[in-house]
Order: C-alpha cells, then sequence, then structure tokens
C-alpha cells in the first residue's frame, strides 16, 4: 500500500513538473539595461561597436558579412529576466567575436530572430525563458566603419580608457562612468514585456 501511495505521489509531482519544464515564455526586455550591467561593461568589446534595429551610425566603409547566434543559459532558480540578460549578453559577445576575426569594427541592424521570427526593436530583445533554459538569438551584420581602414580600434570616449566598458554611439546610449553594481530587483515592474512585432526586417547577407 505504501508503494502504491509513493507512486501515486512520484505520478502526480511528475504531471505538475513537466509542463513547467516545457514553459517557453517569450517576452520583450530591455537592451539599454542589460548593456549598463556590470558584466556587460566587464566583458563587452569596446572596440567593436554595436548598432541595434534601425540605429544611425557612421557611414559603411566596408560590407564583411551577416552571422547569427543562438546563445542559452540556465534559467534554473533564476528570474527569468536575469536569465535573459546572461544569455543576451552572450550572444552579444558572440557577434563582437566573430567581428574581431573577420576584421570588422561594428555590428549594425542587430535583430533578434528568436525561433527564426525576426524582430527588430533598437530598445528590446525578444527572450525566451522556461523553467530549466533561458535562450536569445540575434543576427546581425558585421562592417567595417569609415575611417577605420577596416580595422577594429578601441573606442575613443574623452576622459575614458579603451577597456572601460563597451562603446556605443553615444547618439543612441549614453552609458554613465558609475555603474552601481546592486543587482536590479525584479519585481512586476521588471518582468520582460510580451514581444510585439512592429516591423519586420528581413537581412540578406
Amino acid at each position: 500500500m505504501k508503494t502504491l501511495m509513493n507512486a501515486v505521489i512520484a505520478a502526480i509531482a511528475c504531471a505538475v513538473a513537466l509542463p513547467a519544464a516545457a514553459r517557453d515564455d517569450q517576452n520583450l526586455y530591455p537592451i539599454g539595461q542589460a548593456l549598463k550591467s556590470p558584466a556587460a561593461q566587464a566583458k563587452l568589446d569596446p572596440g567593436v561597436r554595436l548598432y541595434f534595429g534601425g540605429q544611425r551610425h557612421p557611414s559603411v566603409a566596408r560590407q564583411i558579412g551577416q552571422w547569427s547566434t543562438s546563445r542559452k543559459t540556465n534559467a534554473f532558480a533564476k528570474a527569468d529576466a536575469q536569465a535573459c540578460e546572461w544569455a543576451f549578453l552572450s550572444a552579444v559577445i558572440t557577434l563582437q567575436q566573430r567581428a574581431r576575426k573577420v576584421g570588422g569594427n561594428a555590428v549594425i541592424n542587430i535583430v533578434s530572430n528568436y525561433k527564426n521570427i525576426v524582430t527588430s526593436s533598437e530598445t528590446e530583445y525578444v527572450c525566451g525563458a522556461g523553467a530549466l533554459i533561458a535562450g536569445v538569438a540575434l543576427k546581425g551584420r558585421v562592417v567595417s566603419l569609415g575611417g577605420s581602414n577596416g580595422a577594429p580600434a578601441p573606442a575613443k570616449r574623452e576622459g575614458v580608457s579603451a577597456d572601460a566598458g563597451p562603446w556605443i554611439d553615444d547618439r543612441v546610449i549614453t552609458l554613465p562612468l558609475n555603474i552601481s553594481s546592486q543587482r536590479a530587483r525584479v519585481g512586476n515592474g521588471a518582468r520582460g514585456r510580451t514581444p510585439k512585432v512592429e516591423k519586420v526586417v528581413e537581412l540578406h547577407g
């Protein structure tokens, strides 16, 4: 009788756990918040500029190619926003590494490409989060911006060293010099917003 009861309890637990594990909530999260995080300041390459969606950028001296990346991270016991931020930064770092490898100094027209659905935004990215895994997919065009002769260059910002943090066009996003290391509280106001695709951009490499 005891064995039967244990089996019933185990079956009920599995029935409850499986839908939770299969969860794949797709929401929008702020790009700016992720790029201002201490992790971004420590890990992003200041010599490879980032331009999301239709953000304006200096003239392109050389087109190099389009690349995509899909990165996942462990979401167990993490808030969706926290896990998604890690996955997003991992995807951005992958694009920067590709740009360095092929001689570019910027990645432009960066769009979300989660499950091959293109969502273009200058301020938000799409993340799919479940009970165990969170994932972000991005694609962008690697270029050499004018005046660099195709070689990646360190950031040039008055009073800031080249390795002080990510360099993004100041006309688009301004990163404060003093970034608090306090982790943002995740409450109702910090949760991701359900994505609404207002503009779909298909990029052709």
